[in-house]
């Protein structure tokens, strides 16, 4: 069936499908580190406590003298276990790379079954099922699920398998679950086309999205989420004409654009067509659409991005004074600016003002600072910036924490250098992404 509101543009060739997904986070951002186009769900996104299994102890020391061969049947079991339930990645040698042990951890999540509340946290299992390149057990574990009558009278039971294959790259098993629902004795509203919508967006498949626009069932009537999902991968895949044309669509259809569609179209027309960027001002206008931080962070980014840190001061003054509040984001792209100019001694004070800004620095916030330092020479200050972001319980990603222990290690600082090791040690840096150059671990006592 044929629906007026869907967009024609994706069915006139303009989409290209990626198999390999879709990238999400900005140039210069990670604002928008999810999706940009998937706004707040209906669904909580907050995953249920995850046990850590202490492999210390249940698996013997692998470094003496004797070469591994392999795994015991108690060893394979605990690291299956720990495969679907640790927070952090566990490491596996070839043996739980193989088919077999990939089945079992299958099976191992089957017969050990979370209850439907947190189906949740077969986020962890699914994702590392899907990175191994293994569809058919992840495929086993959620349609496993389907065999629950109780736990699919609730929609969201099923939204939940819906988000999982999407999250896998799966949204072919997607649309299969969404088809199956009414099926299986669960209710199929739009939340549930929208979680079939944003699988088929998070996979880069905007011919499957086209075609779920299509054959929306006649009891469906698309909402602002929908086309906020369908204006963000139109975006994503930089055909602003087509989600502006979309844009059109809502209005005939009675549905007018909000404050997330503003802001996807904001850093869309920022990133490509800055010139643009005041046509979408002025629907927010028009439609009494109040901007928040992340509307003028878009344009804060723009200003940075040309130099223009000047402009970028004026900017966050004036939303100290009228609002809206800057966030941590704002004072980020500020912060990038100075930087940019060379400016430390203003980067560093807008380091420390955080707190009075009633801000948090964020994990860009260090790492913009980190890197900056390590080239500037400010060991010190790094370092510092290295201890805050730990003890703040922000990652940090290793590669920067790596760069710093080499400029120490290079200054001959070699014990501040094994301090900061340890400590990233303590906070569950893996040793094979940090440490102490080979060269020097002799000289450390």
């Amino acid at each position: 069936m044929s629906h007026s509101y869907f967009t024609p543009s994706i069915a006139h060739g303009y989409a290209t499908p990626h198999t390999t997904g879709m990238s999400f986070t900005p140039s210069m951002s990670n604002e928008l580190a999810t999706p940009t186009f998937i706004p707040e769900t209906q669904f909580s996104n907050r995953e249920s406590p995850i046990e850590v299994v202490n492999l210390d102890k249940a698996i013997s020391n692998t470094k003496g003298t004797r070469k591994r061969s392999s795994w015991t049947k108690v060893e394979d079991e605990v690291l299956a276990r720990s495969f679907v339930t640790i927070s952090y990645d566990p490491i596996i040698g070839n043996d739980q790379k193989a088919d077999a042990f990939l089945k079992r951890v299958a099976s191992y999540y089957n017969e050990n079954r979370p209850p439907s509340s947190n189906i949740r946290s077969a986020n962890v299992s699914i994702r590392r099922l899907a990175k191994c390149g293994r569809p058919d057990a992840v495929e086993a574990i959620l349609e496993h699920h389907k065999s629950f009558s109780s736990d699919l009278a609730h929609e969201g039971f099923g939204i939940s398998l819906i988000s999982l294959y999407g999250k896998a790259a799966m949204p072919a098993h997607a649309a299969a679950t969404f088809r199956q629902l009414p099926d299986l004795g669960s209710t199929r509203t739009v939340k549930s086309f929208n979680a079939l919508l944003t699988a088929y967006a998070q996979s880069g498949d905007l011919n499957g999205l086209d075609e779920a626009f299509r054959d929306v069932p006649d009891s469906i009537t698309p909402d602002i989420i929908s086309y906020n999902i369908l204006i963000g991968a139109l975006c994503e895949k930089g055909d602003l004409e087509a989600a502006m044309r979309t844009v059109d669509l809502m209005n005939t259809n009675a549905i007018s654009p909000d404050l997330i569609t503003c802001n996807i179209l904001l850093h869309s027309f920022y990133n490509n067509k800055p010139s643009e960027a005041e046509k979408i001002w002025a629907m927010m206008r028009e439609n009494n659409i109040e901007p928040n931080s992340r509307s003028i962070n878009a344009k804060l980014r723009w200003l940075v991005a040309e130099g223009r840190t000047h402009e970028v001061i004026e900017l966050v003054d004036q939303m100290k004074r009228n609002g809206p509040k800057p966030d941590a984001f704002t004072f980020n792209a500020l912060l990038k600016g100075y930087i940019q100019d060379g400016n430390l001694e203003e980067a560093k004070k807008l380091y420390l003002d955080f707190a009075k800004n009633e801000c948090s620095p964020n994990q860009q916030t260090f790492e913009f600072l980190i890197s900056y330092l390590c080239e500037a020479g400010e060991l010190d200050w790094a370092v510092r910036c290295c201890n805050d972001g730990m003890s703040r319980r922000c990652y940090v990603r290793a590669s920067f924490l790596q760069a710093v222990v080499d400029a120490l290690v290079k200054n001959s600082r070699v014990e501040e250098a094994k301090k900061l090791v340890e400590a990233g040690w303590n906070n569950r840096y893996p040793k094979t992404s940090l440490g102490l150059p080979e060269s020097t671990q002799s000289l450390v006592v």
